[in-house]
């Protein structure tokens, strides 16, 4: 339609112009020919046959004007097609960038999910041989060659901005001494990073003080730190954690309000339990550090049948010093009522120990009243050498007094040494022999030797 009133206009445009210029003769022709007829008028139908040949040129003009208005709207029709095409390119065009921006936002989002979370992991294993034997006696199903997996731990780690992020971390084990795998979720928070000095952590993470001495002692995939080994602790629980770091990390804090049953046991209690620590680094490389615990470790259910009698309690202290040669350290604790919260009969703990190793007929002083709880104490030190940036030789010995109260004669030894080789980053792995022994006189006399193969993988 375009097209034909364009046409239409030039073809008028055209016409007026041609018509004009036929209905208007040259003013001398006009005057001239006046004259003749003035002076001559026999000689009119000359000027009548002359008229003729003009006739037939307009209409070869209006002919030539017929073809130029042909070619002119053919030439139109073609622009509009071109037109018509160029506007669907164009809408094609804009689709297509919308589909674009849709799936650029898209890939934004995706890469700002896979920027801002990451995947950890932690492998402890072991391929050893071990012999336990009770008053000399090997101890059934726990003898002989077989593979662990004592801890392996993978970590979810979302960062939503700068304040805010989330955990979740699983722990599996496989224990050939038992024969079966367990699966738990040891961490599982969300934090708020407010300053170096004040982080707040919601839900279960780790504990103020086993994974501070974890750190200082650096060979947990070969043995647990003291406390955690005696089961006097524990490296994480569900609750509300509170800790940072001030004038340059120069001191650092760190507070737990929680259930207290541990991460494995996220149940309910009547009251909440508390551990603190505090540290100082005087000088890089020297870390100094106390902390405590207090609580009913979970056990104070409501309503319960059985008192909670006692609160456990425990008083942690940790000195330790290390460079790129070597690192010495030694950590202290003394726990109360750890076996002694609940109201019941008055006797230390069946097995000591991370072997579990069994304790017979101990003796309780014949005076001893059924409410008074029991203590436990003792002491490790430990230290490495590197040779190179890959081979180093360690070693750790442990002694502690069990049941002070309940059965004063109850003492536990232990001691790993060893050499560690790093493959690669991330991979270590070590060859190590361990040995511990618990003795109460001569009612038990209990002990474990293992040697092999321990790694740590981590990423």
């Amino acid at each position: 339609m375009r097209t034909n009133l364009l046409a239409a206009m030039i073809a008028v445009s055209l016409f007026g112009a041609a018509t004009a210029a036929h209905a208007d003769p040259d003013p001398r022709t006009k005057h001239s020919s006046k004259r003749h007829v003035v002076k001559k008028k026999a000689a009119a139908p000359v000027a009548a046959e002359t008229v003729a040949p003009a006739t037939s040129s307009d209409r070869a003009e209006i002919d030539a004007l017929k073809a130029q208005l042909a070619a002119v709207q053919e030439k139109l029709a073609n622009l509009e097609e071109r037109t018509d095409a160029q506007s669907e390119v164009n809408t094609q065009q804009a689709k297509t960038n919308e589909d674009v921006a849709k799936s650029t936002a898209k890939t934004d989002k995706l890469e700002k999910l896979v920027n801002d979370t990451s995947v950890t992991g932690t492998v402890f294993a072991d391929l050893t041989s071990q012999a336990i034997k009770d008053h000399g006696v090997k101890k059934a199903g726990t003898n002989g060659f077989g593979f662990d997996v004592k801890r392996a731990y993978i970590g979810i780690n979302h960062k939503f901005n700068d304040t805010y992020s989330a955990n979740l971390t699983t722990d599996f084990q496989y224990s050939s001494a038992v024969g079966a795998t367990e699966l738990y979720i040891k961490k599982a928070y969300v934090q708020g990073k407010y300053s170096d000095a004040f982080t707040v952590r919601l839900g279960a993470a780790e504990l103020p003080w086993v994974p501070y001495a974890e750190s200082n002692y650096g060979y947990r995939y070969v043995e647990n730190t003291l406390a955690d080994r005696l089961k006097t602790g524990t490296s994480s629980d569900w609750g509300l954690h509170v800790f940072g770091t001030f004038n340059n990390s120069m001191f650092n804090y760190a507070v737990s309000a929680v259930n207290g049953g541990g991460y494995k046991n996220p149940s309910r209690s009547k009251g909440v339990d508390l551990e603190a620590r505090v540290g100082v680094t005087p000088i890089e490389g020297l870390n100094i550090a106390v902390g405590g615990y207090h609580g009913k470790l979970g056990k104070e259910a409501y309503p319960s049948s059985t008192p909670a009698e006692h609160s456990a309690n425990r008083l942690d202290g940790l000195v330790s010093y290390g460079n790129s040669r070597f690192r010495v350290g030694g950590e202290y604790f003394a726990a109360n009522n750890w076996n002694r919260v609940l109201l019941g009969a008055a006797v230390p703990p069946a097995t000591v120990g991370g072997y579990g190793l069994p304790v017979y007929n101990p003796t309780v002083p014949s005076n001893l009243k059924t409410y008074v709880g029991d203590r436990a104490r003792g002491w490790s030190l430990w230290g490495n050498v590197n040779f190179t940036d890959k081979v180093s030789v360690f070693g750790r010995y442990d002694q502690s007094d069990v049941s002070r109260w309940l059965d004063p004669g109850l003492k536990d030894k232990y001691y790993n040494f060893g050499v560690d080789y790093v493959l690669t980053k991330g991979v270590k792995v070590a060859a190590v022999y361990k040995h511990e022994d618990i003795k109460d006189g001569q009612k038990t006399d209990a002990k474990a030797d293992e040697f092999g193969v321990f790694t740590e993988i981590k990423w």
